[in-house]
């Protein structure tokens, strides 16, 4: 299982949210981990830049 994956299992044993919101999270506080910041623009472009 990748590490994605088991972040979301993880949160949505411990979260009531539905899946979107779930991977929504997930992804966000992982580009927290990658850029090491709290800069919401520069998590922004991670996002964008694993999108495409």
């Amino acid at each position: 299982m990748n590490k994605i994956s088991e972040l979301k299992r993880i949160l949505g044993e411990n979260l009531p949210w539905n899946k979107a919101r779930l991977d929504c999270f997930a992804l966000m506080l992982l580009a927290l981990f990658v850029v090491r910041t709290v800069n919401l623009s520069e998590i922004a472009g991670l996002l964008h830049r694993k999108r495409k």
